[in-house]
């Protein structure tokens, strides 16, 4: 009997700290998924530090979505491939369908990568396939024509949208920065990407979304957003 009740003491206890244990369990994996985070920002810095102030084509070799371009890559300056996936991602990084939605209703599928949790928000290919052309329409929209087909890249468009905040409209005569913004930091601005740590269904964007995005900027801050994380700094930006 009283080791009957003994035993039943015990699962009382471990009943109530299991909640306890899934936390901290939650705690950790986030505190990795940010170390990765910070650990592929210092590996991009590290790259452009060596290339020129370029961003390299992708985060990983292993990734032959474009074969021609695929050596310029973090892995090279030896990151591990563990660095590349979050613990909150089940598939380990082989979702197809990994990124924000948009206007258009297209998920950016095509700068994610196989073998990577994250979202890779500065791939320096040019090919219309990365950064196609409402890419270039949304970046380059100061402009009556944006730039061509194949001739700027995803890394282009993001230093673009540095300098010049959530930029202005070109079919307006006067810009209204009340409405665009101004020009971002580096602290401000992603540039990796983690959806895996809420669950998210790839809400186009809006004043009132969950900051459910982990992100690493220019300026090696961690951060939560929203999935468009443009409405965090100028919430009147249209989508």
């Amino acid at each position: 009997m009283e080791l009957m009740i003994v035993i039943g003491i015990i699962a009382v206890l471990a009943g109530m700290s299991f909640p306890a244990f899934t936390i901290v369990k939650r705690q950790v994996n986030g505190l990795k998924c940010a170390n990765n985070l910070k650990q592929i920002a210092l590996a991009l810095v590290s790259y452009r530090i060596d290339n020129n102030d370029e961003f390299p084509y992708r985060l990983r070799s292993g990734d032959t979505t474009f074969d021609a371009q695929r050596t310029a890559n973090t892995e090279n300056v030896g990151m591990p491939p563990k660095i590349f996936l979050c613990p909150f991602d089940p598939v380990r990084g082989t979702r197809p369908g990994m990124g924000r939605a948009n206007a258009w209703s297209d998920n950016y599928e095509r700068i994610r990568e196989n073998g990577s949790s994250y979202c890779y928000e500065a791939s320096s290919i040019r090919d219309d396939r990365v950064c196609n052309s409402n890419d270039r329409g949304y970046f380059w929209r100061d402009l009556a024509t944006a730039p061509a087909a194949n001739t700027v890249s995803w890394a282009d468009g993001k230093r673009h949208q540095l300098k010049f905040g959530n930029l202005k409209d070109a079919t307006k005569a006067k810009p209204d920065y009340r409405r665009w913004g101004l020009p971002f930091t580096e602290d401000t601005m992603p540039i990796v990407r983690c959806y895996w740590h809420e669950d998210w269904n790839k809400y186009a964007g809006g004043n009132t979304e969950p900051r459910k995005v982990l992100n690493i900027s220019m300026g090696l801050n961690v951060f939560w957003s929203r999935s468009y994380w443009e409405k965090d700094i100028t919430p009147n930006i249209d989508n």
